[in-house]
């Protein structure tokens, strides 16, 4: 009867581990564009092409999300 147990508890420990490993690699996930914790970051203003590159590329995507919705709205939930 303890066999059952004793599998919950290593898969318990398995999935903690897991997630300690996911917890770690966070940082590398979602941090500073690719770059290492322990890299320099880049130091100063953007200047005037990075911004005007991120507010085109936000607004495109904006556009793009709008038309996705409006397509399927239309395609799906209005009748015909």
């Amino acid at each position: 009867m303890n066999r059952p147990r004793d599998t919950q508890e290593q898969t318990r420990r398995a999935l903690g581990a897991e997630l300690k490993r996911l917890a770690e690699q966070e940082g590398k996930i979602t941090g500073g564009a690719g770059l290492p914790d322990d890299a320099p970051q880049a130091q100063g203003e953007p200047d005037a092409v990075e911004i005007w590159a991120k507010r085109t590329g936000r607004a495109l995507g904006y556009l793009f999300a709008l038309y996705l919705l409006w397509h399927l709205f239309s395609t799906y939930v209005l009748p015909r």
